[in-house]
């Protein structure tokens, strides 16, 4: 995090706050998940936000660059991004129909194959993206930003898919 001319030891604490704050982002959207809304009407706006975030980055951090900036960010982001993560496969089950309940299991495992593709190459693209840009964090910024909107739109279509254009509805 040179770039951003951090010091070591509180690039950690940084670190720190994000997978602290990502412990109650694993468990509260789960929780509103299960009592109000439904695991995909939940996967929606923590993706939108999660996405947002990745851009605000782009344009807050660098401009108001502080240590305590850079832990509330951390801590917002690591709380929304956890959140994305545990209820995904919540989602997954979700979409089984009540009557093939047992086939939960198979259809889990073969989305997870799936994901495992591009879970396998991001982190190279990033790590390329960082190269091209001399150690700039923009074009990975841009490119992770899109790639969340890319999926955001994906779950759109799979709600209206479900339910059509109901709005009120626990899904």
């Amino acid at each position: 995090m040179t770039e951003f001319s951090i010091p070591t030891d509180r690039s950690f604490t940084i670190l720190i706050i994000l997978n602290a704050c990502g412990i109650a982002g694993r468990l509260l959207p789960n929780l509103v998940s299960d009592l109000w809304l439904g695991p995909l009407n939940t996967m929606i706006p923590l993706t939108l936000i999660s996405s947002l975030l990745i851009y605000l980055w782009i344009i807050i951090v660098p401009k108001h660059a502080s240590i305590t900036g850079y832990m509330v960010f951390a801590g917002v982001y690591g709380f929304v991004s956890a959140g994305v993560l545990s209820v995904f496969p919540a989602v997954c089950a979700s979409l089984v129909p009540p009557d093939k309940i047992q086939m939960v299991g198979v259809r889990l495992g073969m989305i997870m194959t799936c994901i495992s593709i591009p879970v396998l190459v991001g982190p190279p693209i990033g790590g390329a993206l960082l190269q091209a840009s001399q150690g700039g964090y923009l074009g990975a910024q841009l490119f992770f930003g899109t790639v969340l909107l890319v999926a955001l739109g994906f779950l759109i279509a799979l709600r209206f898919a479900r339910v059509g254009r109901k709005v009120v509805i626990k899904i």
